[in-house]
């Protein structure tokens, strides 16, 4: 396939495009500091919690449709449902902005849902997540609708008890991830898993990184279905590199102006 280039996506992008977007309704503000005081509309009465946040601009949306976060490591007990079209963004970009699980509970960082098709999550590292599960994962991300840009989906992981399991790092239905970087996420079970990195059967990925995942079965003579496992929709100007038993199995869907390395 043909090679690319890909532009580098500025860190701190919130401030333009979005600006008229947060002139129309109340934020809620998230900071590892915040006295956590409803409704969170300033930095000094801000959310710490990442999930009460997100849940309380869900709730009062459109009065509240956008969730800023600042510099910080967020530990998460449970998963970031984005279920209404809201925005939640990062104010630097994912390399001071990380989200991760801090229990031993098994649940994915983020799910955004199906009616969320204008949700837009930007500008975080998503890690450590972790999922339990026949026919499902996404232990990062798992989206039906909306968009993820500008993301470092990294180190998580999907599992189950013998049978499949989908995208260790990100499982999509719908909606479209760009500019984003998906790396050193797992996916292996006895039966083998299906996207180490990513599980794609609807929607669009533009733009990003699939780098360093592993993909595998741990049962004898079972291999894994790649880094990515291609099953509808479109991947196109990214990069498919280095990745562990596979980087590509594609039953369906489209690729286009792709590295695969």
């Amino acid at each position: 396939m043909q090679r690319t280039a890909l532009k580098k996506t500025p860190g701190m992008f919130i401030w333009g495009a979005f600006m008229c977007r947060f002139a129309s309704a109340a934020i809620v503000y998230v900071q590892p500091l915040g006295s956590e005081t409803p409704p969170y509309d300033t930095w000094e009465t801000a959310a710490t919690n990442m999930t009460l946040a997100a849940s309380y601009a869900c709730q009062n949306y459109p009065t509240v449709d956008t969730v800023l976060v600042t510099n910080g490591v967020y530990s998460v007990t449970n998963t970031i449902i984005i279920s209404n079209n809201i925005q939640v963004l990062s104010v630097n970009g994912p390399q001071v902005t990380v989200v991760r699980r801090s229990s031993a509970n098994n649940f994915r960082i983020f799910e955004i849902t199906a009616e969320a098709s204008s949700a837009l999550l930007a500008g975080f590292t998503i890690s450590n997540g972790y999922t339990y599960a026949q026919y499902d994962g996404g232990a990062g991300v798992k989206m039906a609708a909306g968009t993820v840009s500008n993301c470092w989906i990294v180190c998580n992981a999907a599992r189950s008890g013998g049978n499949s399991t989908y995208g260790g790092g990100v499982l999509m239905t719908g909606g479209s991830m760009v500019d984003s970087v998906v790396a050193s996420n797992d996916c292996a079970v006895f039966w083998s898993g299906r996207g180490g990195g990513v599980y794609i059967v609807g929607g669009l990925i533009d733009r990003c990184w699939i780098v360093s995942n592993r993909c595998d079965g741990t049962g004898p003579g079972r291999a894994g279905y790649g880094a990515l496992y291609l099953g509808n929709g479109t991947v196109r100007n990214s990069i498919v590199s280095r990745n562990f038993d596979g980087g590509v199995y594609m039953t369906n869907g489209a690729m286009e102006n792709c590295t695969i390395s």
